[in-house]
């Protein structure tokens, strides 16, 4: 099986953007943000084993628990995926690592945070 048939996972790169229309700064002169989809990403999403959490946590707080392997895209840390398709999950990346360094494909540590859509009870 090829490479690009594992990758059954689907998610949104979203991005944290300084608005533009109008410039927008905050009272210390920091441009105000607001979330842009930049594109969909096909990757392979899959949860550490407690052993990989805990190595990686004995630094401090725990900052990734999920590994996402996809071909090379233009991903940062800090951006926002939020998986296409019934899941409704969503992660922060934390790592991009080169897998192999030969630029075939990205290992992506993240972290497994709420998702936006995420439905409130109401009382």
């Amino acid at each position: 099986m090829s490479f690009t048939g594992l990758l059954r996972h689907r998610v949104t790169i979203e991005r944290q953007v300084a608005t533009t229309d109008p410039p927008t700064y905050t009272e210390l002169g920091q441009p105000i943000t607001a979330p842009q989809d930049v594109a969909e990403w096909p990757c392979l999403i899959q949860p550490m084993t407690a052993r990989e959490v805990s190595l990686i946590s004995q630094q401090g707080a725990v900052v990734a628990d999920h590994r996402l392997f996809g071909p090379v895209a233009d991903l940062r840390e800090g951006d926002r995926l939020e998986e296409v398709g019934g899941a409704e999950r969503a992660f922060e990346i934390s790592a991009i690592n080169d897998a192999g360094g030969q630029a075939h494909h990205l290992e992506v540590e993240a972290l497994r945070v709420a998702s936006r859509d995420l439905e409130l009870p109401t009382s």
